[in-house]
C-alpha cells in the first residue's frame, strides 16, 4: 500500500502496433468464466461477466481507448484512456487500503480468430496488500 502501482498494456505482438482495447476491472478474487460473443461469433473467454450481461460480478470499473464506443463502459466507473496501445498508467501514492481486482483486456489483434479482429487477454489479478 501507498507504494508505486504500474498498469501496462502492450500491443498485440501480431500487430497493429497501435491497437484499439478495453480494460475492465472487477473487485473479486476469483473468476466466473463467460464466453464473449458478439453477433453470435466467439471473440474469447473473459473472467467474469462484462457490464451489459445479467450475470455478476459485473465490473467496476472500465477504460477504453478512443474509437471504443462508451456503452462497452456501462453500469461502471468508465474512463477515457490512451488513445491506443502500447501504454502504462502509473499512481505514483498507491493506495491506502488494501484492494483486490482482476484486470482482463479486449485487444486489438491482427491475428484474432474473430472475424471483429479483436482477441481477449490473460486476466491479472492485481493484489494489493
Amino acid at each position: 500500500m501507498r507504494e508505486e502501482i504500474r498498469v501496462e498494456l502492450a500491443s498485440s505482438p501480431a500487430g497493429p502496433a497501435l491497437g484499439e482495447y478495453l480494460v475492465w476491472a472487477w473487485r473479486t478474487t476469483s473468476g466466473s468464466p463467460v464466453v464473449l460473443r458478439s453477433q453470435g461469433t466467439e471473440i474469447g473467454c473473459l473472467a467474469n461477466p462484462t457490464p451489459l450481461s445479467q450475470e455478476s460480478p459485473k465490473p467496476f470499473y472500465c477504460l477504453r481507448g478512443s474509437d471504443i464506443p462508451e456503452v462497452a463502459c456501462r453500469n461502471t466507473i468508465g474512463a477515457l484512456g490512451p488513445a491506443t496501445t502500447p501504454w502504462m498508467l502509473t499512481r505514483g501514492n498507491g493506495l491506502s487500503n488494501p484492494a483486490t481486482a482482476i484486470l482482463q483486456a479486449i485487444l486489438e489483434d491482427s491475428s484474432a480468430a474473430s472475424p471483429f479482429g479483436f482477441s481477449v487477454s490473460n486476466a491479472v489479478r492485481l493484489v494489493i496488500e
